[in-house]
Parts: C-alpha cells; structure tokens; sequence
C-alpha cells in the first residue's frame, strides 16, 4: 500500500502533522512504538506551559501568536479544554539575561506585560518568597496546556480526516529513495511519497533509524507535585505559572489545578538516551526542587505526591530542528525541540505538512533550518 506520507512517533508534533496532512486530504499513515498519549517520551505530565513573551528569541513570538490560535481552534474541533490561562512571572535579577530577554521580546512584538518589583509582587502574591533586588515580568496570556489530552485530540482530529494510526508498532527499518520511501514496521513494508520523522529521544538514540544532521543530545528531567498548604493560596485562580531564574540554574512552576503544585527544573538533568533513561525518581531529583520551592513558594515545600521522568532532546543551540533532511531524500524531521516546545505543535504541524506538500511553509521558522545555522548557543 502506498502513502502519500508516513509519519513515525505520534507524540506532539507526530500527532499535529498526521493531522494537518489529513486535513489536507493526503492518505496518511502514523506509526507509534507506544500507547496512544504514553508517558514514555515528551509529550506527557498533566501540563505545560504556554506563553508568548519569550526570552529564548523574539523570533518566537510570532509563531506563539499562531500556536495559541491553533490550540483554541483544536479545542473547539475535539470539544475539549486544553488551554487555561493563569498569567505567568518570570522571576529573578533584573541584569539576568532570560528576565532581559522577555522584555525585549514582549517590546519588539508589543506585547501587554507588568513589571513589578518584589513588594509589589509579594503584595499581589504574598504567597511568594523573593530577594529584595529581583524583579517579576507578569505575562496574563500566559496558561496551561494539558499535554495528554491535547494529544489524543490531534489524534481524533487526524483520524477523523482519513489518518490511519497505528500504535504498538515499532519500525524496523527505514529506506529512502530519491522516488520515495519504504517503511519495514510491524511484520509489513510500508511506501509512501514522503517521510516524517517525529521521533524525539530516539533521534538521538545509539542506532537512530535516520542518523541526525545536527548532533543531538537527550537530558532526563524529572516532574514533580506537592500538595501545598493553604491549597486556596496555590490554585491556578490565585497564583500564576511562575518561571525563577538564579545565577546558574532555573526552574518552573505551575499552580494547582487539581492534581497538586507541580515543579521542575529547567535543564540540568543528567544526559541519557530513551533506551537507558532511569525513570525511578531518586531523593536527589527532589530536593533540587525543594531547594527551589522554599525559596520561591515554601508553602508548596511538601514531601511530593506524584512524579514522572520524561526527556528533552536538546540541538546544540537550543533552537528546534525542523525541515528537510539533507542527505535523505523525500524525509523531513521536527526534532529537537530542547524542553521548550509543545506549546507550538498546532503551528509545527501545519508548517511541517505545508513543507512536505507545497515545499515551503508561510510560517517563519528559518531560525529551525536542519543546515543553515549555528551549532552553538548564542
């Protein structure tokens, strides 16, 4: 049988491309080594952050002004909420340059924000801890997006546009071909027109199924809840979705929406691959978090209740990777993605399947380019 395109890994960006190409009357194929919304990769933990004012780049900001559209435009097609908005901080020195970047993100793009220095921020959220010196940038489009269900969401969406998807089937092997593709999964061999690799961690992996232009390295990271006291004070109707940025490490938080105060670190977990990633959470893993809970909301500074391991797979610039592969023919890759990029699979989506089938996108995401850029952070 043959495909106008097979896509393999159906997380996030998997899912909104199978979507996306389907919507656009393409036969599509998707095959998933997992579960459908399996907790095994990136696409999982009950939350993510949304916002639009970005220290990692202005670049961004536009292409968040079309995710946001794109998640409440897939809330109203899956009549699920997957998108709450609580506001968010950013936190730390004002000299910090993550605190600088929001700033000039948020005035390139004219974007809405508040300043506000630490009483006036323990004034408005006086369940806080601060330095006297710090400073917060209060974001109010800044929410929650509900990994899981978003998920399963493209994948409905998908499915109901002619997507065939397929889970528990691993692939065996992959060969391209100036022509087109042959895909050896689940006991068959599989044609398509084109390739879409959205593999996450196993790009990076020892025995990658298509070996990556760019060197990728894979991070364990480690999510956690805690039950906070008084449960009123940390509630998402009461405090936003905090960012703190310290002098060599940085970490978020997103308030209580019925599962408990979740907190994590922002980088700095230890390098991994998917095949050897410890999923059991050590007592070292939470006391890096409580350190930063006590010194930003000691209420939530509890024993935690629930935890989960999931993966970023960083590019050397932090930057994502997506687009053609240079030395693959008919296969294209969304990767990369460095823990900052759920938010943007609505647009990821779209702009890979306009890539695959009219071989360029209207979307801006030159700075994504498998080839043409940088290879070190700036």
């Amino acid at each position: 049988m043959t495909y106008d395109a097979i896509v393999i890994g159906l997380g996030g960006a998997g899912s909104a491309t199978a979507m996306h190409l389907a919507k656009r009357g393409r036969r599509v194929l998707g095959l998933e080594q997992f579960t459908r919304a399996h907790d095994m990769g990136s696409s999982h933990g009950r939350s993510r952050v949304i916002r639009k004012a970005y220290f990692e780049d202005p670049r961004y900001v536009p292409l968040l002004v079309e995710a946001y559209r794109g998640w409440r435009s897939l809330e109203t097609q899956s009549a699920t909420s997957l998108l709450s908005i609580t506001g968010g901080l950013n936190l730390g020195p004002p000299e910090h340059p993550c605190i600088r970047g929001v700033e000039e993100s948020a005035r390139q793009h004219g974007l809405h924000y508040e300043r506000l220095q630490a009483d006036a921020l323990l004034e408005r959220w006086p369940m806080l801890r601060l330095e006297s010196h710090e400073v917060g940038i209060y974001e109010g489009d800044a929410g929650i997006l509900n990994p899981e269900k978003a998920v399963r969401a493209f994948q409905r969406a998908g499915e109901d546009a002619g997507a065939e998807l397929l889970f528990e089937t691993a692939v065996e092997a992959i060969e391209t071909h100036a022509s087109g593709v042959l895909v050896h999964a689940g006991g068959k061999s599989l044609s398509a027109r084109a390739l879409i690799l959205t593999t996450g961690a196993w790009s990076a992996g020892p025995n990658p199924l298509v070996p990556s232009p760019v060197p990728l390295t894979v991070e364990r990271q480690v999510q956690l809840w805690f039950r906070a006291s008084p449960i009123e004070d940390h509630r998402s109707d009461r405090l936003a979705l905090l960012i703190r940025f310290f002098d060599d490490r940085s970490y978020y938080s997103l308030p209580d929406t019925g599962h408990g105060v979740k907190a994590c670190r922002h980088h700095g977990g230890a390098q991994t691959s998917a095949e050897h990633l410890i999923r059991e959470v050590n007592p070292a893993d939470i006391e890096d978090v409580r350190w930063f809970l006590e010194r930003t909301i000691p209420g939530a500074n509890m024993d935690p209740h629930d935890a989960r391991v999931c993966m970023y797979t960083n590019t050397p610039d932090d930057h994502f990777m997506i687009g053609a592969h240079p030395n693959h023919p008919r296969t294209w890759l969304a990767t990369g993605f460095s823990g900052h990029g759920f938010k943007f699979m609505p647009v990821i989506g779209e702009a890979l399947s306009q890539l695959v089938l009219d071989g360029h996108t209207n979307h801006g995401i030159e700075l994504f380019h498998p080839v043409h850029r940088g290879h070190t952070k700036p």
